[in-house]
């Protein structure tokens, strides 16, 4: 029972002298501010979320105060209480109270202004305390099944999206395992004067069924083989959620669709769920005689197969940027994408043509071919290039991949002073690269603009042997984020890089040598600041390098979320030397927003001993996080 239309239950009781039926209905009121109180285990910005009595916006401050209205009020004051019981709390309490409140010489507006303050007493939450699986019509020959961890255990807060999810991932359990009608009911027993909830789930797995054909719908322009080659199942295969799952992204993958519907072709009926205190129960339908086969229906819309897009940003060290890219995602068929792409910054400048050929021997392989003509403006040097580089990639898991490639590349070295080349050992201007380039990548990483949780590990390697330059680079990088509960996330990052001529030091170009300091380094230094300098206060480069970063991220306020780091790195000019006892440390913090394409990001790093002449702390600024 809750505050309906100037009524006040046990549930809602008025504490202050003015209450909801003390309001004039002839004079009109206004919401001049909301307030909260007694709160710990739902934050504002939820309780806020869940009314539509909402406030005039602090940074709005030339709008009039909103109109309040008592019936609306009331339903908000029943959302709340129904929105902590979701979460478990079924002895919430709460109480409001209302103050008239002065208006100010500036405000605009005709009517009073009230201030609203909604007192909650929380209460001792509902706990889970049995939770029982139980097999019905368990298939012969069964394997000695281990039940998956359920996000709904003993002991935890009761609460209504665990119960859900628990029947949810039970049920993913045993489609994966090749029972594709398996049916689970679940029923939520509360006990709310011993503050206990029962859960009980019954599953059904049915009998072990096979994959059966896939009827594709909604093909206008592409060939139905196009679609087929995507499929991670063929027919009398053991069903499995996964499959289908992974032929979803991999025909979302080819960007020619707007949207991809794949599910069995009869689909099982939905019943709303209620949870009642004292006893809640909800009970699915079940039916016997299913087919010990599975057919799946395909439904597509397609997209167009060619756009024409336009970036434009701003970074800290490029300053403002820019992309053009043209894309053909279907050229002569068979799902082949050809690509032009300008890119500009105050650092890079490149005109590039890239043809992808798709399921190339295998259909787990790909080709990519790629032709570019560009220019890196750095504070060393000036590099002209025309790079031509065919790269065979292959996927060996969802998370392992690899690819073999090989760059030939002419390159033109210029602006060098001779200070730099003196602290160098001498450089070669110009020249032919021609040489292998294999990488191999372990990613478990969900989100790649703001992962949370999962792990990364690259290894790469390049050499190049021509008349004009023989050398190596080997870099490897590790990221692990762990997310630690209440939003928080900690990433961490290392980094070990390692580069040499195979003769004398201008057999490796100065482009090629390793780098630290910036916005995707160090922070806290400024863009190759980290490490040895010239007489010219260039930065020289190294063949040993090493970084790392550990940062503590977390949501502040509603889109803006904040984090605080360390980073630490070094060169060293000597080969295979890694310059471990002379790392050198940044810290800092940072603010972000987060958009549909990705957090904004912007750092500030604080170095602990600076290059002379440096400032003392370095602005970073990226979109997506800066690892």
């Amino acid at each position: 029972m809750v505050l309906v239309g100037g009524l006040c239950s046990p549930v809602c009781s008025p504490v202050s002298a003015l209450t909801l039926d003390d309001l004039d209905p002839d004079r009109e009121w206004r919401l001049g501010a909301l307030h909260f109180s007694g709160h710990s285990q739902l934050s504002e910005a939820e309780l806020r979320a869940a009314l539509t009595t909402r406030p005039r916006p602090w940074y709005t401050p030339w709008r009039v105060q909103p109109a309040f209205d008592p019936i609306a009020f009331g339903l908000d004051l029943k959302r709340l209480t129904r929105l902590y019981r979701s979460r478990g709390y079924y002895n919430v309490r709460l109480d409001y109270e209302l103050t008239r409140q002065e208006k100010r010489a500036w405000e605009r507006g005709t009517g009073s202004l009230l201030s609203v303050r909604i007192r909650i007493d929380e209460g001792e939450p509902v706990r889970v305390g049995e939770v029982d699986i139980q097999l019905n019509g368990q298939p012969p020959d069964p394997p000695a099944f281990d039940m998956p961890e359920l996000p709904a255990k003993p002991g935890d807060v009761f609460n209504e999206d665990d119960y859900r999810a628990a029947e949810a991932r039970l049920k993913a359990f045993f489609l994966d395992r090749g029972h594709g009608w398996t049916e689970v009911t679940r029923t939520a027993e509360l006990i709310l004067d011993q503050r206990s909830a029962r859960l009980r789930y019954r599953v059904t797995p049915g009998p072990p069924t096979v994959f059966g054909q896939t009827h594709i719908e909604g093909l206008d322009a592409l060939a139905p083989q196009l679609l087929k080659r995507e499929f991670t199942y063929l027919p009398g295969q053991p069903f499995s959620v996964q499959a289908l799952n992974a032929t979803r992204k991999n025909l979302l993958d080819l960007g020619l669709f707007d949207s991809v519907q794949l599910a069995p072709a009869q689909n099982q009926k939905r019943q709303r769920v209620n949870i009642r205190p004292v006893t809640g129960r909800h009970v699915s339908s079940e039916s016997n005689g299913r087919p010990a086969v599975v057919p799946l229906r395909l439904r597509v819309k397609e997209g167009p197969p060619r756009d024409f897009r336009l970036g434009l940003g701003y970074g800290t060290e490029d300053e403002f940027r820019g992309q053009v890219e043209w894309q053909h995602r279907n050229w002569l068929g068979g799902g082949r994408r050809l690509s032009a792409l300008l890119k500009f910054s105050s650092i890079f400048r490149s005109l590039g043509v890239e043809l992808v050929q798709p399921h190339f021997l295998t259909r787990r392989s790909r080709l990519i071919l790629d032709l570019s003509q560009g220019q890196e403006d750095e504070e060393t040097f000036l590099l002209n290039y025309t790079r031509l580089r065919s790269r065979f990639e292959h996927r060996f898991s969802s998370s392992l991949s690899g690819t073999v490639g090989y760059r030939l590349e002419f390159a033109r070295l210029n602006n060098i002073s001779a200070s730099t080349i003196r602290g160098i050992g001498g450089i070669e201007r110009e020249g032919l690269l021609a040489g292998p380039i294999l990488e191999l990548a372990w990613n478990t990483v969900t989100d790649r603009l703001n992962p949370k949780q999962g792990e990364l590990v690259a290894l790469s390697f390049a050499q190049t042997s021509s008349p004009d330059y023989q050398f190596y680079t080997l870099t490897t990088e590790a990221k692990k984020y762990y997310d630690l509960g209440w939003q928080t996330v900690v990433a961490s990052r290392l980094k070990i890089g390692l580069a040499d001529a195979f003769g004398p030091i201008t057999q490796l170009p100065i482009s090629e040598r390793l780098y630290a300091g910036g916005e995707k380094s160090v922070r806290g230094y400024g863009r190759r600041r980290l490490g040895p300098l010239s007489r010219s206060d260039d930065p020289l480069g190294g063949l040993s390098l090493i970084e790392g970063s550990v940062e503590l991220r977390r949501p502040v306020w509603k889109a803006v979320s904040g984090a605080v780091f360390v980073d630490f790195g070094q060169l060293e000019t000597r080969a295979h030397h890694i310059p471990i006892d002379d790392l050198q440390f940044a810290a800092g913090f940072g603010l972000g927003y987060t958009t549909p394409f990705g957090p904004i990001q912007l750092h500030l790093g604080f170095p602990f001993d600076p290059p002379a002449g440096d400032d003392p702390w370095q602005v970073h600024f990226s979109v997506g996080q800066f690892f």
